[in-house]
């Protein structure tokens, strides 16, 4: 089968109308239709998403959930272990730390979506751990302000 290109408008098909083509191209990746992905290459109107045989009807409805998905901001490059580091680098009570660390045990998918900073996943898992009141406020705030792409209320 032949290579196969589709192609997104970045001002009509991405949700902030830009794209990090490096983080795009990582987020492809680590998707489900990574097997038969090359690459990216964007210029300021249009992305062209590369694949080495054409999509099957199912992988373009994915990497248009991905477009979707993406906020189109520059990554961090923290590791999950510097994230952690970061987050217990600013509690502010010993009962903090012990509501963390019981978090961590009740909720390990939150360090394996750091770990593929899938930081949209771990807030989810986050927010589950203030739902469960495993966390307080407080606790969902810290953690929140140290995962890459907070925007502050």
């Amino acid at each position: 089968m032949p290579a196969e290109r589709i192609t997104f408008s970045i001002e009509n098909d991405f949700p902030n109308s830009k794209i990090n083509s490096e983080k795009f191209d990582s987020e492809v990746r680590a998707s489900s239709i990574s097997g038969q992905f090359n690459g990216v290459m964007a210029d300021e109107n249009n992305c062209d998403v590369w694949f080495s045989v054409e999509q099957s009807p199912a992988n373009v409805v994915i990497l248009g959930a991905l477009v979707a998905a993406h906020d189109g901001e520059v990554g961090d490059d923290r590791t999950k272990e510097e994230i952690l580091r970061d987050i217990f680098n600013n509690v502010t009570s010993a009962e903090q730390v012990g509501r963390l660390i019981n978090a961590l045990d009740a909720f390990p998918s939150f360090e394996v979506m750091l770990g593929q900073k899938r930081y949209d996943l771990a807030r989810q898992r986050v927010a589950a751990g203030l739902t469960a009141e495993v966390i307080i406020q407080d606790d969902y705030d810290l953690i929140d302000q140290q995962l890459p792409g907070y925007v502050a209320p």
